[in-house]
């Protein structure tokens, strides 16, 4: 597991976590917990930070087709601070 910022504004900056295959089990795209009918397998975590803490965490992943195959289409599971 590597950790790389990827970008600065405004005050937050975002850090890349790259996964291992396998590292995470496959997830439900979705926003705050609530799953969407779309599954992905998980590739790396972006977790964006303010000067209060974690602003919004995402995970992202290759789409899983219905053939299980996975396509070029990236999705991801959203975390936003209320």
């Amino acid at each position: 597991m590597s950790e790389t910022k990827i970008r600065s504004s405004a005050g937050t900056s975002v850090h890349r976590v790259e996964l291992a295959d396998g590292q995470l089990p496959d997830m439900a795209c979705g926003v705050n917990g609530v799953a969407q009918p779309r599954w992905f397998r998980p590739t790396h975590i972006d977790v964006e930070f303010d000067p209060r803490g974690v602003v919004e965490t995402r995970i992202y992943g290759l789409q899983i087709k219905q053939d299980g195959s996975l396509s070029e289409r990236e999705l991801d599971h959203r975390w936003r601070r209320q």
